[in-house]
């Protein structure tokens, strides 16, 4: 009876050692997975804060810009990030070209052809009908602010190939109390 206790202690013990690899793998995903969702969290974070304050603001400077960008996406916060900002018009106009901002370039999908808008907007507005930009800005036509933050997700995991974070986008629109800022055509597009 002893003799047949042993070969099932080894058993046991040489299924123990070949799941170690097994628990480590899967903790290890675990773990990129959650850097994965933190990194999202934290670029949706920015992208709400900067469209919260910017539908809000009567005018706009690039100094005031700036300041707000970084506070809302610090680099040591949330990486190295491409920021577009756009304002839009219910009927799909924009007021400006995009606000490019961040420390990277190209990550961002562009959203805007000339001075339309082509993404989506999260609302169906009514708008009159054949009106251009400058009637669009003096009637009831809502505007909108979309803030687009994006970053590479490469410096996220190990195995992005197999996590799948190649590229984190998110984009955050709101309703602009005041409208098109003042004095907005004196912001760079690009820094």
């Amino acid at each position: 009876m002893i003799a047949k206790r042993h070969p099932q202690r080894g058993s046991a013990l040489l299924e123990g050692v070949l799941m170690i690899p097994i628990l480590f793998a899967t903790l290890l995903t675990a773990a990129q997975l959650f850097g994965v969702q933190l990194a999202a969290t934290r670029l949706e974070q920015a992208a709400h804060s900067l469209a919260a304050v910017l539908a809000e603001q009567p005018r706009i400077d690039q100094r005031s810009l700036n300041a707000l960008i970084d506070q809302a996406a610090n680099p040591q916060d949330i990486g190295n990030v491409e920021i577009v900002i756009n304002v839009v018009s219910g009927e799909k106009e924009l007021a400006r070209t995009p606000i490019y901002r961040g420390n990277a370039q190209g990550e961002c999908p562009t959203l805007s052809e000339g001075s339309q808008w082509g993404g989506s907007l999260p609302e169906t507005l009514a708008t009159p009908t054949g009106s251009n930009n400058q009637q669009a800005r003096e009637s009831n036509v809502p505007w909108l602010v979309v803030v687009q933050v994006c970053r590479s997700g490469s410096d996220l995991t190990l195995g992005t190939p197999l996590i799948g974070a190649k590229q984190l986008q998110v984009s955050s629109t709101l309703r602009m109390a005041y409208g098109p800022w003042e004095e907005m055509d004196t912001i760079p597009s690009r820094l």
